[in-house]
């Protein structure tokens, strides 16, 4: 295997993810870094593209994550980059009472070095929810935060246990980058 640069920075909707990432950014303060951003949200909206919601199959989500997986590639390959950061979800939730969870196969062929997962309390999570992502999908489920974080939390560590990388788990309460940034300096030893 390659000298991996690949961090997924993962969690349920409204962790953190993308401001995460802006944090990492500003941080490692390299121009050579690439953030291919909400990955899941790649692989859903193709998925939901051509089915409704309560129809989506197994076969056609693990079909756009292949296609995904092979997208993200060819978009790092064509960078010569310290790092690539990778958002995204280790379970699609919340949109039906189905839970999916991304196969192993994705996380193998996206090569990475290291798992941040970003997790949050269900008032906080719902809070940033309501003000960010309910906007946009209205339908959005969230009366089982906990099992959804429960959930992902036990989908990372098995797939960075898989993988037999590292994974660091950040707590991500607060409202500002100060607090986040604190949590976020456990992780620079392992890059």
């Amino acid at each position: 295997m390659l000298d991996s640069k690949n961090i997924f920075i993962g969690g349920i909707m409204g962790v953190g993810k993308s401001t995460t990432s802006l944090i990492l950014q500003k941080r490692i303060n390299d121009s050579t870094i690439i953030n291919i951003g909400n990955i899941s949200c790649k692989i859903a909206s193709d998925s939901f593209s051509a089915d409704s919601i309560e129809t989506l199959q197994k076969e056609k989500l693990d079909y756009c994550q292949n296609k995904t997986a092979d997208h993200t590639l060819y978009l790092i390959s064509k960078e010569m980059t310290k790092y690539c950061f990778l958002e995204g979800h280790f379970v699609l939730g919340g949109l039906t009472r189905d839970d999916y969870r991304m196969p192993e196969f994705f996380f193998k062929k996206i090569n990475l070095k290291l798992i941040i997962l970003l997790i949050a309390n269900e008032k906080t999570i719902k809070k940033r929810v309501s003000q960010n992502i309910q906007k946009k999908r209205p339908n959005l489920i969230l009366d089982s935060l906990e099992y959804y974080l429960d959930l992902e939390k036990k989908h990372a560590y098995y797939i960075a246990n898989l993988l037999n990388i590292n994974i660091v788990e950040i707590e991500n309460n607060y409202s500002s980058e100060m607090h986040l940034m604190k949590n976020i300096e456990k992780i620079f030893d392992l890059l």
